[in-house]
């Protein structure tokens, strides 16, 4: 069995395939407690999209992890995450992972461009319903906008600084964020 918690990331190569068999980071979705080790990945670049265009169903893997720190357990009882699109893998990770008991205030904000672009809902939607204190909003940026702070603060209660803040996504969105939080004081 492999070794991680909720929200790292492996290393995984697979045999037989020049290209295939070179090292990659990809966060693991699946919880720690589940038998099958899941990954979620998007065809986004060229290593990506030969993946999907030429990984065979059956294909051996090598896996190394997990690594990274990335753990909603380590902060604060009031929680915002913020994922943008195939960024919602560690946050999977975190739900599938959720005690039955949450000793969270967590809101959720997943971005997506479009409603066929967002990942999971349904299982997601699943854990706001078992969750009372876990509150998702999805966010399609091609009705709403672009998702900002402003946004996310007319819809969170209570006070920035008291909140503990996770965000995966593109390096744009994350540097957009930052910056936003920054300006407010956070």
């Amino acid at each position: 069995p492999l070794s991680f918690a909720a929200g790292q990331f492996l290393f995984i190569r697979f045999n037989g395939d020049k290209v295939l068999s070179e090292w990659h980071p990809f966060t693991v979705s699946s919880s720690p407690q589940e038998i099958q080790l899941r990954l979620a990945v998007r065809a986004s670049g060229d290593y990506t999209e030969y993946l999907r265009d030429h990984l065979a169903s059956g294909a051996r893997a090598v896996v190394e992890g997990g690594y990274g720190k990335l753990d909603y357990r380590t902060g604060g009882t009031e929680q915002i995450w913020i994922a943008g699109g195939i960024g919602v893998t560690p946050f999977l990770s975190w739900i599938r992972d959720m005690p039955p008991e949450l000793d969270y205030r967590i809101d959720f904000f997943y971005t997506v461009r479009t409603q066929d672009e967002a990942l999971f809902v349904s299982e997601i939607r699943e854990a706001e319903r078992l969750h009372r204190h876990f509150k998702v909003h999805l966010h399609e940026s091609a009705d709403k906008g672009r998702l900002t702070v402003d946004s996310i603060a007319s819809k969170v209660e209570g006070d920035w600084a008291n909140k503990s803040i996770y965000m995966c996504g593109s390096a744009p969105m994350l540097a957009s964020f930052q910056k936003q939080l920054r300006r407010t004081g956070v």
